[in-house]
């Protein structure tokens, strides 16, 4: 029969292995891809714009996903991927 002292340090030692498994798959998680292109803009007031931005870093069932921003209205299609890279989706 094994002593309980021993049993104790392998649970440790097994927490301890399983956190830092843990800790290091959500450190090495994917970042946030970049977009691809703006496929439409739907202006919704004077300074207003819905844009559908389009990302083509889905996975092997989905390879594109698009994403809705509501932000002021972009002078070029460009300008708009700059921005929608910090803004948050609203769809």
């Amino acid at each position: 029969m094994q002593n309980r002292k021993d049993i104790k340090w392998y649970v440790w030692l097994l927490l301890a292995i399983c956190s830092g498994q843990a800790l290091y798959i959500y450190v090495s998680g994917p970042s946030r891809p970049d977009p691809a292109k703006v496929v439409t803009v739907t202006p919704v007031s004077d300074g207003g714009a819905i844009y559908e931005v389009l990302y083509d870093s889905g996975g092997a069932t989905v390879p594109f996903i698009y994403r809705y921003f509501l932000m002021d209205l972009q002078p070029s299609d460009a300008e708009a991927l700059k921005k929608s890279g910090s803004a948050t989706p609203s769809l």
